[in-house]
């Protein structure tokens, strides 16, 4: 009545024999109406559902759940199973229309085991002896995979001793590396307070015009890595002239070093400025443009631009690296006063 079909095609069922009917009817499960009806041919489906009048997909959908259960409970196998009355029936269809619980509901799967069991009792018994022999090996497999695991967990042991070991072993070497930092520390310490205090004698020797003591302490001093301004200041009143910087074509009238001490920039009468290499006295670049005397020259603190003034009436900035113009600072005097200008 839902599908239009027989719980069992009858062109087979006819075809197969008496014996196979019988076997077909007490043994094998019909299809759910819903899967019955999916499982239908094109224009086999479109007949059943024009009668109905329903699409396919939402007739599968009305026929799955409640009214394929309470059609397998008239088909069960087991008596007992099935509805007692036909009332019990119509009460079911009647739960189902009014949205209720139905009676009807799968069998459970103990059922179906015990009915299966009873239809193939000796592949059961194959099965339960394939399974006896899977539990026994994996028994077996499971001995072993233990045994395996505590010879694993006795060399991991080991390992973690060892490594235990190789931790200490470092920890003593870290203490030891530390304590040798803290020594180093404590030696540059007292390195740069030998280093002040021979600046604070330097003082007192200039006081006391010592000049010889005073370029023997600039001499002994020359090495240390906390050289600074002062020992620049001391060094030319002891006229101790570390090097000398030779490249300019007229007199020098101006100088300045950069706050890191690596570099020195000279202002000269020949129009130009030169940057040089403290440590090594070599000149690096030439700042060309002023079209007369450089007489003042500045550095910025990072020592990355150098400015320029000139008898000419301007102020050049310039890229320290390569000697690049950056700006052009000029002043001009008309009648109307003073006049700045940048380009």
């Amino acid at each position: 009545m839902l599908v239009g079909k027989t719980p069992f095609d009858s062109k087979e069922l006819l075809a197969a024999g008496l014996d196979e009917i019988r076997r077909t009817i007490l043994e094998k499960e019909p299809a759910r109406p819903s899967t019955r009806l999916s499982q239908m041919g094109k224009e086999e489906l479109t007949t059943t559902t024009q009668r109905r009048g329903e699409e396919a997909p939402k007739l599968i959908h009305l026929l799955r759940g409640d009214l394929d259960w309470i059609v397998m409970k008239c088909l069960e196998k087991d008596r007992t199973r099935r509805y007692d009355t036909a009332n019990g029936l119509a009460t079911d269809i009647r739960r189902h229309l009014d949205n209720e619980p139905v009676a009807a509901r799968p069998p459970s799967t103990a059922y179906r085991l015990q009915k299966a069991w009873r239809r193939n009792k000796l592949a059961f018994t194959a099965v339960a002896a394939v399974v006896a022999a899977l539990v026994v090996g994996i028994g077996v497999s499971s001995w072993q995979a233990i045994e395996a695991r505590r010879a694993r967990n006795a060399e991991r042991e080991q390992r973690l001793a060892a490594q235990t070991e190789r931790d200490k072993a470092q920890a003593a070497q870290e203490g030891e590396k530390q304590q040798r930092q803290r020594a180093e520390r404590r030696e540059a310490e007292a390195n740069h307070l030998l280093y002040v205090a021979n600046m604070n004698l330097a003082q007192q020797a200039w006081d006391q015009n010592n000049i010889g003591r005073l370029r023997q302490l600039l001499e002994d001093t020359q090495d240390s890595p906390y050289r600074g301004f002062e020992w620049y200041y001391w060094q030319p009143k002891t006229h101790m002239a570390l090097k000398t910087l030779r490249g300019h074509l007229d007199r020098v009238t101006s100088v300045a070093f950069s706050l890191d001490g690596q570099r020195i920039v000279t202002g000269s009468y020949d129009r130009t400025a030169k940057v040089w290499e403290a440590a090594s006295g070599r000149e690096l670049v030439t700042l060309k443009g002023h079209s007369d005397a450089v007489w003042s020259i500045a550095i910025s603190p990072d020592g990355q631009r150098i400015v320029t003034g000139s008898v000419d009436q301007t102020a050049r900035v310039w890229e320290a690296s390569n000697g690049r113009e950056l700006l052009s600072i000029w002043q001009e005097w008309g009648d109307e006063g003073i006049g700045i200008g940048f380009y």
